[in-house]
């Protein structure tokens, strides 16, 4: 059990007068705090997330060329309406730059998680 700590701070309270409540103190806190390794930061980790985080990037870019050629085809008159009509998004141009981008970042995860398993 942490000790409470002996000073007492005063907190005003308006509907029941003055309330005294313990202070915190750092020396209460112990030198070798224990902290558990799954919330520890480590490669294993870290190339794990980038893995899963490539796994979806892929889809998503697929996701969004389907959206620019469907929004071309709303503009060309060949598909129907399109779900966004206003906004940035309502572009098709848009769509292709958001997939060349995604697609950008996904050979870019690539190259760092085949640069991460050669130095093991």
């Amino acid at each position: 059990m942490i000790p409470i700590n002996e000073n007492y701070s005063t907190f005003s309270n308006f509907s029941e007068g003055i309330m005294r409540l313990p202070t915190f103190s750092w020396k209460e806190i112990p030198k070798n705090l224990l902290i558990p390794q799954r919330f520890l930061p480590g490669e294993e980790r870290e190339s794990d997330l980038l893995t899963i985080l490539m796994m979806f990037l892929t889809p998503f870019t697929v996701i969004e060329v389907a959206l620019g050629f469907w929004r071309l085809g709303n503009d060309l008159g060949w598909a129907g309406l399109f779900f966004i009509n206003r906004g940035l998004l309502s572009h098709w141009q848009v769509w292709f730059a958001l997939a060349a981008f995604t697609q950008i970042i996904t050979v870019h995860l690539k190259r760092v998680l085949a640069k991460q398993a050669a130095k093991r």
